[in-house]
């Protein structure tokens, strides 16, 4: 027999004179009694029953509480009758639970799905948002709107900040947009495992029109304000002004409102002095505003060194830069192909010491010890460890060789200022000849995103605790003791089932 049901209070919360907060009570809590049943409940017209090990003393009151967990219906309009002579009986809270019941309030044991009175509205056709759109088609969900601000499908990391040489760093296995238990990979990711961002762009497309997203879709659509209609919780809906390019704005009235606005769209701007005088090229290596010919046999300098910048240096070598100077003021991670294979192929989660011993080949490879780093924190033994930094892991290989082979050197240290074709550094340094500045100094927060949803505080995912308010960005930063992917389908999956 299961373990049996007795339940008691957690904390003294009262609603209507009905306890709220409960959980499980086993025999070592000495509960009344210590003999056990079972309750065998049946549902009028229904051929479903349902067993409950419980203890003998186990009340009304914590097996409706159950219930309401379980099947999504208020515990206030469940009743429970029971048989006593020739007549039937309702319940009481307080009475211990009969052997035999009939549930009355609900026409199944399965939970009720709740109803919406208006449609769903998803912000962002990026690829969580083009994942939730495919997601609800797959459950047969098909009242919901997505608009997204740009013509295309794909979102703004890969339709802005990308460019034509920028590749996928983890693998695609997981990351396509297919990514399920059910699927596999699709048929062009074995001969091209780091797909470019064309080809992924490409890739949201056609799945979008395979799996009949794109008439759920509306591009060149922005959502400027969003207002809560209704001052009952459970009843609330929301009315989101949108304007179409080339349309008049209109009111959108939405049963929930869930936005993707992507982490990577507001880029840190930093100015250094004498910027006026230099005769090479200042740009921010993000998006096409940019022609890396231009580095072709000159030396170039790269400011940060989170992803964006490590996928730089790559850009770079390939373009037979002369060197590379990448410079910041705090060396973060890098992470080679082969430890983010191993990552994500795996079924457990790989501990942070596994995952910095795993990278000791390649760091040996350019004279670093990767445990040295300000992001790493662990204990003596380094049995305990977190890797916790501001940006995200570079993934590639070609800047572990590059450093090697004397094509790229990372400097500690800050611009003081520039001129000429010369950076001068802080310590006093001075890098000459350099043609081209790639600045990559990470992203700012969009605050916009805060206002259209009125966020005063997040719960989990969720805006001011409300379920119905939902945003997700991927994230900008490393701070975990355990690695199950280096990824976003994963994350998106799981991200999409839990709302």
């Amino acid at each position: 027999m299961e373990k049996p049901l007795a339940l008691v209070a957690k904390s003294p919360e009262f609603k209507q004179g009905i306890m709220q907060v409960w959980q499980p009570k086993g025999i070592g809590s000495d509960p009344p009694s210590l003999s056990v049943k079972e309750v065998q409940i049946k549902i009028p017209g229904c051929n479903e029953t349902l067993t409950l090990p419980v203890y003998t003393n186990t009340k009304v009151i914590e097996v409706k509480t159950l219930l309401e967990d379980r099947l999504g219906v208020d515990a206030d309009r469940l009743r429970l009758v029971y048989k006593t002579g020739s007549n039937y009986r309702q319940h009481q809270d307080c009475d211990e639970i009969a052997r035999h019941v009939v549930l009355h309030g609900v026409k199944s044991f399965r939970r009720v799905k709740k109803h919406y009175e208006f449609p769903h509205l998803i912000i962002g056709a990026g690829h969580i948002g083009l994942k939730f759109a495919m997601t609800w088609l797959m459950e047969g969900i098909t009242d919901f709107l997505v608009v997204d601000r740009k013509d295309k499908v794909g979102g703004t990391s890969w339709l802005d900040q990308a460019n034509s040489t920028s590749r996928l760093q983890t693998e695609v296995g997981v990351y396509h947009l297919e990514y399920h238990e059910n699927h596999g990979w699709p048929d062009w990711a074995s001969d091209n495992p780091w797909p470019s961002r064309d080809k992924l762009l490409e890739h949201f497309q056609d799945v979008s029109e395979r799996y009949g997203l794109l008439p759920y879709v509306r591009l060149n659509t922005s959502a400027n304000s969003l207002n809560v209609i209704g001052k009952e919780y459970w009843s609330q809906s929301y009315e989101v002004t949108l304007k179409t390019k080339g349309k008049e704005e209109e009111v959108f009235r939405a049963g929930s409102v869930s936005l993707f606005p992507g982490n990577l769209t507001n880029p840190k701007r930093v100015t250094y002095p004498g910027e006026d005088t230099f005769e090479g090229d200042i740009v921010y290596g993000i998006s096409s505003a940019f022609d890396y010919e231009k580095v072709r046999g000159n030396n170039v300098m790269i400011v940060g060194s989170g992803a964006f910048a490590v996928e730089n240096v790559r850009t770079c070598v390939e373009h037979s830069a002369k060197k590379v100077y990448m410079v910041c003021r705090r060396k973060t991670i890098s992470m080679p192909r082969l430890v983010s294979w191993f990552i994500n192929q795996s079924l457990q989660a790989i501990s942070a010491k596994l995952t910095l011993d795993s990278m000791t080949p390649m760091y040996d490879l350019i004279g670093v010890d990767q445990w040295s780093y300000y992001s790493v924190i662990s204990n003596e033994a380094r049995t305990n460890v977190t890797i916790k930094q501001k940006a995200r892991f570079g993934i590639g290989d070609v800047y572990f060789l590059a450093t090697a082979c004397g094509y790229c050197e990372h400097i500690v240290d800050d611009t003081k200022r520039v001129s000429g074709n010369t950076v001068h550094l802080n310590s006093g340094r001075k890098l000459e000849d350099v043609g081209s500045i790639l600045k990559l100094c990470g992203f700012n927060g969009e605050f916009a995103n805060d206002r259209l949803l009125k966020i005063k505080e997040m719960y989990g995912w969720w805006v001011n605790r409300d379920y119905r308010r939902y945003i997700v960005a991927e994230p900008i930063f490393v701070d975990a003791g355990n690695f199950g992917s280096t990824s976003f389908s994963p994350g998106a999956i799981s991200w999409t089932e839990t709302q």
